[in-house]
């Protein structure tokens, strides 16, 4: 790996911003660099210009640089040290005989392109203010082939079923009794899809037992099943009018959803007749950063709606718009969020990637900082909601918390961590106590009832997936 002076100024900076392991890995892995080559040992300025070169040896280093701008906009030696960088990159890049091939050639095109621009100059900008999902605006990001997207189950009948959404193979599905899960293949349930990118899903969980699933793909397309004569099938397909949903929530046939990579601040409404509107607006300090959200929460959507993203966490009501709410200590501009839960007693349990575990309560306003974790880098957050118990996966394993109304506070078991030393990908807890956890193309069964040791069952899908084929 290559070494550039020009990348010292950014290196610092990265190093200062971005000081522990996890942290740095979080952002490598957010800016699509490849840690395989990466050795992440030694102090963080080490550390970071091992990061940097590998990026700048694939032409990646602007995609870091992104990222933290995303996160630390105002940081004046991040825009110097990205000003710095290409300055350097341009000289680097100055091809003097190309550039005047270059310009003899567009010498002789110049006036039929100025002829195509007069007359599509008005169509072009018609369409532009008509279509409301482009490139510029939604981005589904590059597909992770066999990643597990999303985990989901419900009760049905006198059994479990379990539903597994991934980056690739399309949504899968199996059932397990309650008291007993044996292993099982996993049956694809995509057949009506027309992507095989899944990216949430969601169902009524007000129904006393869930018939409709909404399913989200990245090519922006809600597909609805239903459970009709004895088995799921297709009911409908609707064009998403926005940005692909990363986050759904479904209230009496009523669709709440968060897109996936935005730079419109809204979250949408799609009614019972199956029409669109915004429901409310996110308020951003730089109208020019994408936001993603990560989960959609709520007891009662008539209430608002909990809007858990990459900038903040956010209130959101019918009509109105939004401010992000954070602990008043925290010095930062945005606090990213990697998810949330919402509680039975209206406390909202927020997962952030860099400062841990936070409870939020929204009656008294008070926000109660759990740092006592496998890691701070929060990557899901599931709860148990009859007795306030969650499972917390971060980048380190996962803990069991629960939180204790008398003091206040929440407690969390660290011993039982068969993970550590793994990056959790997704966590999630069926209505009766049984556990997900997922890592990498794969996940565990646990009862939460016994020591999280006691494993009920280990699928591997990606396995599964290439014996069907």
């Amino acid at each position: 790996m290559s070494w550039h002076k020009d990348l010292n100024l950014l290196r610092d900076t990265l190093a200062e911003v971005y000081p522990t392991e996890s942290i740095a890995r979080t952002i490598v892995s957010e800016a699509g660099v490849s840690e395989k080559f990466i050795d992440f040992d030694g102090s963080a300025i080490e550390f970071w210009k091992n990061i940097l070169s590998q990026a700048h040896d694939n032409n990646q280093v602007q995609n870091i640089i992104n990222v933290a701008k995303q996160q630390y906009p105002q940081n004046i030696d991040l825009l110097e040290a990205e000003k710095t960088y290409h300055g350097r990159k341009a000289s680097d890049l100055a091809k003097p005989i190309i550039y005047t091939k270059r310009k003899i050639f567009i010498k002789y095109r110049i006036f039929i392109i100025f002829v195509l621009c007069i007359v599509g100059v008005t169509s072009a900008f018609l369409y532009w203010r008509h279509v409301e999902s482009t490139s510029d605006i939604c981005r589904t990001g590059v597909a992770e082939n066999g990643r597990i997207r999303v985990l989901a189950s419900h009760v049905e009948h006198d059994q479990i079923r379990w539903w597994v959404g991934q980056d690739g193979q399309g949504l899968r599905t199996f059932t397990c009794p309650q008291t007993n899960c044996t292993k099982e293949t996993l049956s694809p349930a995509n057949l009506f899809l027309q992507s095989e990118r899944v990216l949430t899903l969601a169902w009524d969980k007000a129904a006393p037992e869930p018939s409709n699933i909404w399913v989200s793909t990245a090519e922006g397309t809600l597909t609805k099943l239903s459970w009709t004569e004895g088995q799921w099938r297709q009911t409908t397909a609707i064009k998403q009018n926005y940005c692909p949903a990363n986050a759904i929530i479904v209230e009496k046939d009523e669709l709440y959803l968060g897109p996936i990579d935005s730079m419109q601040p809204y979250l949408y409404k799609l009614d019972k007749q199956q029409q669109w509107s915004i429901l409310g607006r996110l308020n951003i300090v730089d109208e020019q950063l994408r936001f993603k959200v990560r989960s959609l929460v709520s007891n009662d959507a008539q209430n608002g709606i909990w809007a858990a993203t990459d900038l903040g966490l956010y209130r959101v009501h019918a009509d109105s718009s939004s401010s992000p709410l954070k602990p008043p200590e925290l010095d930062s501009q945005y606090m990213p969020i990697s998810d949330a839960a919402l509680d039975s007693s209206g406390l909202v349990w927020v997962g952030t990637s860099r400062n841990g575990l936070f409870i939020f309560d929204p009656i008294i306003n008070q926000w109660t900082q759990i740092t006592e974790l496998p890691s701070l880098n929060i990557t899901g957050v599931s709860l148990l909601s009859s007795n306030n118990t969650a499972i917390i996966g971060t980048d380190n394993g996962i803990a069991i918390c629960t939180w204790k109304e008398i003091s206040s506070n929440a407690r969390c078991n660290l011993s039982e961590n068969p993970y550590r030393g793994q990056k959790i990908e997704l966590v999630n807890l069926s209505s009766n106590g049984i556990a997900a956890v997922s890592v990498a193309e794969s996940f565990d069964l646990y009862h939460m009832l016994l020591p999280l040791h006691s494993m009920i069952d280990h699928v591997n899908i990606n396995t599964l997936h290439k014996q069907k084929e």
